[in-house]
């Protein structure tokens, strides 16, 4: 049965933790009930509230046949978001975006098919090739993969972007933007929530923050899956029971500055 998130989960995870004074982007006001040492407090039942709306995005996509792609290439994020992506068995880019990777696809699609074809050469008969040959092959290989292996199946554009940092991911979200696609964003109070179509105010610095919102896109992709093949697609859940919640978690989330 999905997780139904809570306010104190996010507690937990450091998700209300934003930057400081000096660093905040005045834009992400909206998103902020006070600060703390210096440091802005995010309102986690804002946080809950547009989550809540993401994941239904999520599994409107799935459900729709659309492809998702995770971004996520600061080194906090790269390996969970690689995890998460093969969990869930969707596209992702970890390690660099690529300039052109959307907006010049037929290019990226030319290094993908020859990130293929040297591994199928290198997987078969190399006999025929020298020792310097085969080195240089397997240096190619290691470079490709290490930009494209998460998106070797991208045959088209995806259908939607979930990215981990707007901030640091803004050439992805540029070129998103340019072609249509929709993106989904954490947005850390450094951040500029209006470049995305649907912000998630929250902590993207984080390994627990971040996790946490991974696990729940992963886990929406998955049961959307499984809806779409045992034929109950759209009948998606929400995160928490917002008219039983939604006083009880403003009073939470003011209160979280006791629990820091």
């Amino acid at each position: 049965m999905k997780k139904i998130l809570q306010i104190r989960d996010l507690v937990d995870a450091g998700v209300y933790f934003g930057h400081s004074k000096k660093r905040t982007n005045p834009k992400m006001a909206k998103y902020i009930i006070g600060f703390r040492d210096d440091y802005y407090v995010i309102d986690l039942y804002q946080t809950i509230e547009l989550l809540d709306e993401a994941l239904k995005v999520i599994a409107n996509t799935v459900e729709n046949k659309g492809d998702i792609l995770f971004v996520g290439t600061k080194k906090q994020a790269q390996d969970l978001v690689e995890s998460y992506a093969k969990k869930c068995n969707t596209m992702y880019v970890s390690t660099r975006w690529v300039g052109g990777l959307l907006t010049n696809f037929s290019i990226t699609r030319k290094s993908i098919d020859k990130m293929l074809k040297l591994h199928s050469l290198l997987e078969g008969n190399v006999e025929n090739r020298t020792k310097q040959e085969k080195l240089l092959m397997s240096r190619e290989l290691a470079r490709l993969e290490n930009t494209y292996n998460g998106i070797k199946d991208m045959v088209t554009l995806p259908s939607l972007l979930v990215v981990i940092d707007s901030k640091q991911e803004k050439t992805a979200i540029k070129e998103a933007k340019k072609m249509g696609i929709p993106v989904i964003a954490l947005v850390d109070t450094n951040s500029d929530p209006e470049i995305v179509n649907y912000p998630i105010p929250a902590n993207d610095d984080g390994m627990q923050s971040i996790e946490l919102f991974l696990s729940m896109f992963a886990e929406t992709i998955l049961d959307s899956m499984a809806s779409v093949k045992n034929g109950t697609a759209g009948k998606s859940e929400i995160t928490e029971n917002q008219s039983n919640n939604q006083n009880s978690s403003k009073r939470v989330v003011k209160s979280s500055r006791g629990l820091m």
